[in-house]
C-alpha cells in the first residue's frame, strides 16, 4: 500500500448523508473516500452533506479520519430553487476553502461540479500539490440538448474546465473525457473506475450462470433521459413479441420530472417493468446477481466516461449490451467483452438484447471475457496510483489521465 499525504482535502458535490458520528455516501465514491483515508494520516472532504433521521441505504464510511465540512444541499426542488441552492453551495464553500487549504497538504477538487469548480479555481493559490478528477463531459451533455443556450453554455464552459485542470495533474473518467479536456496535454492510461477485487466473479461460476434460461434485463443508474432509460423502456414491448418471459428492472434515482411513471402505466409494461430506488452495494450486487443482461442505453453525446455500473454488471458476470458513447468504447470491446450499438437506435438494442437471450454460448463467452476485464480494475491499484500522483514534486508537469485499465 502506497503512504500518502498528511492531510487531504477533497472538494466535491457528493452528497453526504449524516446519522449520528456515522457518514453515508454513493457506494464507489464511498469506498474511494475509505481508501484514500487508510492511505493518508488526515482527509477531509468538503461536500454538499444533510443530516438524517434514520441510516440511509447507502454505504456507511469505515474510515475514523475523515472529517465532512458541509455545504448546501444543491439537488431536486424547482429549477430557480436549484439554481439558488448551487449558488449558495458554492459561496460557501469560498469562504471556507481558505482555512481548510492552509491545513491540508494536498488539495483533490473534483470535477465538473459548481463546488468542484469553486476548488479548482482556489486551487491557483494552493501551495501543495494539486490533483483533479474528472468525472465526465458536461460540454457534451450541454450540447446534446440541442438549443442555443445550451451550446452557448457548453462553449464557454469548456475552454473554462480546461484552463481550471492546468495547475496539477488530472484524472479524468474515461479516455474520451481525458482528450476532451486534455487539448495538447500528455495523457497517461490509469483507472478511475475501480472495483473491489472481493467483487469479482471467477470465470467458471460467471459462466455457469450465463447458462441459466434468461429472465431479467436489467438497467442501473440515474433514471434519466440523457442515459437512455427511456429507450431501454420502449425496448420492453417489442423484446416481449420475441420472448414473453421476459421482465425488466431500473435501479436508480429518477432524473428530470416525473415521467417514468405514465411509461410504466402502459398496459404492455404493466406488472413487467419494475422500478426500484438507489440502493446500498449489498442489495445492487443481488441485483446483480439476478440479471441476466445488462443494458446501458446512453444517447448520443452524453458526457460517459468509464461507466461504473457496466464494470460491476461485467464482474458479476453479466453479459452488456450498451451505446457506443463516450468512455464506454475503452471498457466494452464489441463481440469481444460484450456488445456496442448505435446511441438511441432501439431496434439494435432490442436485436442486441435478444441475439444475448437467445444464445447461451455468447452470454457465457461475454460473460467469461466481462470478468476478466473488470479483474483489470482494482480499487488498491487505482488509489494507489492516484497517491502516487499526489505524491509527485510535479517534476513532470501537468497531465491529463485517462480512466483506462494500464
Amino acid at each position: 500500500m502506497t503512504q500518502g499525504p498528511q492531510h487531504l482535502l477533497i472538494v466535491s458535490h457528493v452528497l453526504a448523508r449524516l446519522h449520528g458520528d456515522e457518514v453515508y455516501l454513493q457506494g464507489g465514491f464511498g469506498r474511494h473516500l475509505d481508501a484514500f483515508a487508510e492511505r493518508a494520516k488526515r482527509v477531509t472532504i468538503l461536500t454538499c452533506a444533510r443530516p438524517v433521521e434514520a441510516p440511509p441505504d447507502e454505504y456507511r464510511l469505515r474510515a475514523e479520519n475523515v472529517t465532512v465540512v458541509p455545504l448546501p444541499v444543491y439537488g431536486g426542488g424547482p429549477r430557480l430553487v436549484r439554481y439558488f441552492r448551487m449558488l449558495q453551495a458554492a459561496l460557501v464553500a469560498a469562504m471556507r476553502l481558505p482555512r481548510l487549504m492552509a491545513q491540508a497538504d494536498v488539495l483533490h477538487p473534483r470535477l465538473p461540479s459548481v463546488v468542484g469548480m469553486v476548488g479548482a479555481v482556489y486551487s491557483r493559490f494552493f501551495r501543495g500539490p494539486v490533483v483533479y478528477y474528472m468525472a465526465g463531459d458536461w460540454g457534451a451533455a450541454l450540447r446534446a440538448k440541442g438549443n442555443p443556450l445550451a451550446r452557448a453554455a457548453a462553449a464557454i464552459l469548456d475552454p473554462c474546465l480546461r484552463w481550471m485542470i492546468r495547475n496539477g495533474h488530472c484524472f479524468a473518467a474515461g479516455e474520451a473525457v481525458a482528450r476532451a479536456m486534455g487539448g495538447g496535454s500528455e495523457i497517461t492510461p490509469v483507472m478511475t473506475t475501480a472495483l473491489d477485487s472481493s467483487h469479482v466473479l471467477d470465470p467458471d461460476t460467471a459462466a455457469t450462470r450465463a447458462l441459466r434460461d434468461p429472465r431479467l434485463m436489467l438497467f442501473v443508474g440515474a433514471v434519466w433521459k440523457m442515459k437512455g432509460a427511456h429507450h431501454f423502456v420502449n425496448a420492453v414491448p417489442a423484446l416481449r413479441k420475441r420472448h414473453p418471459e421476459l421482465r425488466a428492472r431500473l435501479i436508480g434515482k429518477i432524473t428530470g420530472g416525473d415521467w417514468l411513471g405514465p411509461m410504466l402505466g402502459r398496459p404492455e409494461l404493466k406488472d413487467v417493468v419494475e422500478h426500484r430506488p438507489h440502493m446500498a452495494w449489498d442489495r445492487l450486487m443481488a441485483c446483480y446477481d439476478e440479471a441476466d443482461v445488462f443494458v446501458m442505453p446512453s444517447v448520443e453525446g452524453r458526457g460517459e466516461g468509464v461507466p461504473k455500473v457496466a464494470l460491476e454488471a461485467m464482474a458479476r458476470g453479466v453479459p452488456v449490451v450498451a451505446s457506443d458513447v463516450g468512455g464506454i468504447r475503452a471498457l466494452i470491446r464489441h463481440e469481444s467483452n460484450g456488445l456496442l450499438v448505435e446511441p438511441g437506435d432501439e431496434s439494435q438494442l432490442v436485436d442486441a438484447v435478444s441475439r444475448l437471450w437467445m444464445d447461451g454460448e455468447l452470454r457465457t463467452r461475454l460473460a467469461r471475457a466481462g470478468v476478466e476485464t473488470a479483474r483489470g480494475y482494482g480499487l488498491d491499484q487505482l488509489i494507489d496510483r492516484m497517491v502516487t500522483r499526489m505524491s509527485s514534486d510535479g517534476s513532470e508537469g501537468p497531465s491529463v489521465i485517462a480512466g483506462v485499465p494500464s
